[in-house]
């Protein structure tokens, strides 16, 4: 009975006993087949061989490259001539003028994976209650995307500022975005849909770096500022000279709306004038040269929504199309059909943009 409990205390002091790994590879990325201890470890060539769970301080290796190299050699898992455990030992073999040389590298703690790899579900589905919030009549979020609701009047203009707790949905909102595009598009989806003052407008563009972006979010929100006294107040989001110039110009544009809109176009000028005027923006080299030109001689006629789409052609970029095509509107004989000129951008964004506008106009 001794003889046997005697026996089963050495099986398990076998089973139990340190287990390291070994790692061999060609410095040269040449393959080999390895034999350790008088087994064959890869049946198939390999650049790089791992070995684990081995028992034994001492092996016998044999390597044999590709091109028939053979190398023999006896290597020893030990760490200062000390047994150890839980090791990774890590060797080279190099083809030196047919010579083959196996030289030590490293030696390495083993790092066991965690497991599982992929956590459990948890037995609760938390996922609807963290990704699923409604802030306010402001947006809801669905798995971390904000769905925005529209708070502008359906009839008439802005007259009321969004409530001041929007700004603070807004700041929860940016704490989730991680690069300026997703930070844009926050800003703009707010002047979309909601009335704002100068102040807040302000406030929403201090999360904006670029002065180039700020600019085009306040063509955005033009319409939805209720304060328009104020507009001067804007130029405090700019700090170069050059981005409070343009404001100005853009400023200097818009004053005119109300003029523009009561001009009463009834009859399309002749398709030849309109050819004529097109073909002069085409000859130019550049989309700010066909703008600048444009702009002086587009209130010369007046057009249907075909001449429009002829006319704005020769643009290349969507950002001067539909600049053009927003002053072109107020000269439209046609004016129920100016969305069908959408199919000249190029991006379905400017498409939107453009529906927004008309939106606003009516």
């Amino acid at each position: 009975m001794r003889t046997i409990l005697f026996y089963h205390i050495i099986f398990l002091v076998l089973i139990f006993k340190a287990q390291n790994n070994f790692r061999i590879y060609s410095a040269n990325g040449e393959l080999f087949k390895l034999d350790v201890n008088n087994v064959l470890v890869n049946n198939s060539l390999q650049a790089s061989v791992l070995v684990k769970n081995l028992t034994v301080d001492t092996l016998n290796v044999n390597i044999e490259f590709e091109n028939k190299v053979k190398a023999e050699s006896k290597i020893y898992l030990l760490e200062k001539s000390k047994t150890v455990a839980n090791k990774e030992f890590i060797y080279k073999v190099e083809n030196i003028k047919n010579k083959l040389e196996i030289s030590f590298v490293n030696v390495l703690e083993i790092q066991k994976l965690i497991e599982p790899i992929v956590p459990l579900k948890p037995l609760i589905d938390t996922s609807y209650k963290y990704n699923n919030n409604v802030l306010g009549h402001f947006c809801e979020l669905k798995n971390s995307k904000p769905t925005y609701f529209n708070n502008t009047p359906k009839q008439g203009n802005c007259e009321v500022a969004m409530p001041p707790e929007y700004l603070n949905y807004v700041a929860i909102l940016m704490l989730k975005t991680e690069v300026a595009d997703d930070k844009f598009e926050v800003v703009e989806n707010v002047f979309r849909n909601n009335c704002v003052s100068i102040v807040q407008t302000n406030s929403l563009l201090k999360y904006i770096d670029y002065e180039v972006e700020k600019l085009k979010l306040i063509k955005i929100a033009y319409f939805n500022i209720i304060d328009k006294a104020n507009l001067k107040n804007l130029e405090s989001s700019f700090k170069f000279e050059s981005s409070k110039k343009g404001l100005q110009n853009y400023l200097s544009e818009v004053k005119n709306v109300k003029q523009l809109a009561n001009i009463n176009c009834t009859k399309a000028a002749e398709d030849i004038e309109i050819k004529s005027f097109t073909d002069k923006l085409t000859t130019l080299t550049s989309d700010n040269e066909r703008y600048e030109i444009f702009k002086k001689l587009y209130t010369n006629y007046c057009y249907s929504s075909t001449q429009v789409k002829l006319l704005l052609q020769p643009f290349i970029h969507d950002r001067e199309k539909f600049d053009a095509a927003k002053l072109l509107y107020y000269y439209c004989m046609d004016k129920p059909n100016y969305l069908l000129i959408s199919d000249v951008f190029s991006y379905k964004q400017t498409e939107g943009d453009l529906k927004d506008f008309i939106e606003k106009q009516n």
